[in-house]
């Protein structure tokens, strides 16, 4: 009887043992207990669609979070607001309009906060986190108490996306399509909408402030002629606000950019998302990859790449190649 005991408390010492060490080795691997983490899109585990993942700043212990995509960060990190379809009714014929969300860091709480008519996109948080402006039909800016949307761009007649905060709070930067041109611009004005002021001529879009306010990253397109051929490629820019110089970041042959960038938090790296060429067995390939740019030694180097992996998709249970994507990305900090 009393081996019995000491057998049923070893038992259960074992088994408390075995829990505190898996909650620890848990609690290790969360990427947002860090000071930083970068957020992610990816379809790797939902293929085709796509989820939100947290990874550390070079890569290692990524761990989902939640279905969806856009991910973007608090500017504490405890909260992330991000994007997934809602169905606008229970009928099979429903039509999904993508809305915005927000959840804590670890993917708990998640709470729909737009339900538009139409869809809604490209989340960005106010530095003081009291407010999101996002895309829908034109650039929205919800108070995140009341919950009032104001519209500062509605009666611009301007054609706007990719809303991004400045540092200090008081100003948007976004890109808007020029009606002579029929390309991207990128425009600065007030939160009201007023004092614009464009500072791209040319085919740019993705634009970014840094933490210090001096500069602005952002995707520009580059047209040439090959050989009776009109070809595109795309450079990192960084525009310096005080002389409004800019410097474009040089890639290597093969890797092509599509989206970012995001800067880190001391200012001193530029995420951005691409593509590179590798070859395989089956011939060349073209792979994601999420690079890091140093800013002040223009050093590439890649943190995270893409692997194509082999399905099977009903009917016919015939294999397919699911090429895995990363597609929009933050870094995050947590104070």
């Amino acid at each position: 009887m009393l081996r019995q005991i000491v057998n049923k408390r070893i038992a259960i010492g074992l088994l408390v043992l075995m829990l505190i060490l898996a909650g620890i080795a848990e609690y290790a691997n969360q990427p947002f207990r860090a000071k930083q983490f970068i957020l992610l899109a990816s379809n790797q585990s939902d293929w085709p669609e796509f989820s939100i993942f947290a990874t550390l700043p070079d890569g290692s212990k990524m761990r989902k979070i939640g279905k969806g995509y856009d991910p973007s960060c608090s500017p504490d990190g405890t909260q992330i607001a991000f994007v997934k379809p809602v169905s606008s009714g229970s009928s099979p014929r429903s039509i999904s309009y993508s809305q915005i969300f927000i959840m804590d860091s670890n993917g708990n709480d998640k709470i729909q906060l737009t339900s538009n008519p139409s869809n809604a996109s490209q989340p960005s948080w106010s530095p003081d986190g009291q407010r999101l402006a996002f895309m829908s039909y034109t650039i929205e800016i919800l108070d995140l108490e009341t919950l009032e949307v104001t519209r500062p761009f509605e009666q611009s007649g301007l054609n706007v996306s990719d809303p991004v905060w400045s540092p200090t709070g008081d100003r948007l930067v976004f890109s808007a399509i020029d009606v002579k041109s029929e390309t991207r611009v990128l425009y600065i004005s007030t939160i009201d909408g007023s004092n614009l002021h464009q500072f791209t001529d040319g085919d740019d879009e993705k634009p970014a402030w840094s933490p210090d306010g001096k500069h602005i990253a952002f995707l520009h397109i580059e047209t040439s002629d090959q050989e009776g051929r009109s070809e595109e490629s795309t450079v990192l820019r960084t525009m310096d606000l005080s002389r409004e110089s800019w410097h474009d970041f040089q890639f290597p042959p093969g890797v092509q950019i599509y989206s970012g960038p995001k800067w880190s938090p001391d200012g001193q790296h530029v995420l951005i998302v691409g593509s590179r060429l590798i070859t395989t067995s089956l011939g060349k390939e073209s792979r994601n990859a999420i690079y890091s740019i140093d800013v002040g030694s223009s050093t590439l180097s890649i943190i995270l790449t893409a692997k194509n992996t082999l399905g099977i998709d009903p009917p016919g249970w015939f294999p397919v190649s699911r090429q895995v994507h990363f597609q929009n990305l933050d870094w995050c900090f947590t104070q």
